[in-house]
């Protein structure tokens, strides 16, 4: 009997107050009830760590952007504007960078940072071409890759005929390819990009 009164008395003092009812016969049970029925603080969800901010680039470094050669976009801060699905991918990035090694001067196209380049002695069409624009506003920059698969390039054509171009695809990272920005989906409609042979590069 000393064993439960002891462990009611302790019940008591670790709760805010006892009342007569658990001093009496029956507090052991009262206790009991009171810590069964007593509400406990809901756990809050663990909060998710925000997601790293994209890189910030000035209106005024954008500006800078207009007449420099085109590679300036693959050094820091510029090269954070591009997609992840390009910069994040070591073979994307190094087709992109292969084709921006013959570069001209970035040009300020309705709104858009536009630059083209190519891989060295394989400009032209066919060849290995690069285009992106970058919006002027924001900052938010879309890429097309050009490829021409010189190696699958059909065989020689009859005597007097003209040579059959190699096969050429296109990759689109930043944008649909129908909802490029103007100067770039002017590029890629010159350069011989079709439905049929384009792909959007999305995130791995």
């Amino acid at each position: 009997m000393k064993r439960r009164v002891a462990g009611v008395l302790m019940a008591c003092a670790g709760l805010a107050a006892c009342g007569p009812a658990s001093r009496a016969g029956g507090g052991a049970a009262n206790v009991a009830s009171t810590l069964t029925t007593t509400p406990v603080a809901a756990q809050a969800p663990p909060v998710a760590a925000p997601a790293p901010a994209p890189p910030t680039v000035s209106p005024a470094q954008l500006a800078a952007l207009n007449n420099q050669y085109s590679d300036a976009v693959l050094k820091p801060p510029y090269i954070g504007l591009f997609p992840a699905a390009l910069t994040g991918d070591k073979t994307n990035l190094a087709s992109f960078t292969g084709r921006l090694q013959t570069v001209v001067p970035i040009e300020l196209q309705g709104g858009f940072y536009f630059g083209t380049g190519c891989a060295s002695h394989d400009c032209g069409f066919p060849g290995n071409n690069t285009a992106y624009a970058i919006d002027a506003r924001t900052g938010a920059a879309a890429v097309v890759i050009m490829i021409t698969h010189w190696s699958a390039a059909p065989a020689g054509p009859p005597s007097g005929s003209p040579p059959a171009p190699p096969p050429t695809t296109f990759q689109v990272f930043g944008a649909q390819p129908n909802s490029l920005p103007p100067p770039l989906a002017a590029w890629a409609a010159q350069n011989g990009m079709t439905a049929s042979n384009v792909r959007a590069v999305q995130p791995s």
